[in-house]
């Protein structure tokens, strides 16, 4: 089980529990290389004694993973489009004061 507040790969910190169930357990976490950015970490739960059910289990969990990550980055992608068309943002994201 993940520790809140402890740091996974150098990369996510753990802020809280989001839920569970059998299988996983789903963090709230800050990515460190995107500015603290939240994101979800999911957390395999280790509980099988029949090494089949594993190998299964940890196939699915890295099928979903995979699946997620294509799926985030896609809606990720496109709101960042769409809040730059909406707010007339330049593609780096700041945009210059005008002097009045």
């Amino acid at each position: 089980m993940a520790v809140l507040k402890s740091i996974l790969v150098k990369r996510y910190r753990i802020v809280q529990l989001l839920g569970g169930g059998g299988m996983k357990q789903v963090y709230l976490s800050e990515d460190l290389r995107l500015n603290n950015r939240q994101c979800a970490v999911a957390e395999m739960i280790d509980s099988f004694t029949n090494a089949t059910d594993r190998v299964q289990a940890v196939a699915a969990f890295k099928r979903e993973a995979d699946l997620l990550q294509n799926w985030t980055t896609d809606i990720f992608l496109n709101l960042r489009r769409i809040q730059r068309e909406q707010f007339s943002l330049p593609r780096n994201g700041i945009r210059k004061r005008r002097n009045h």
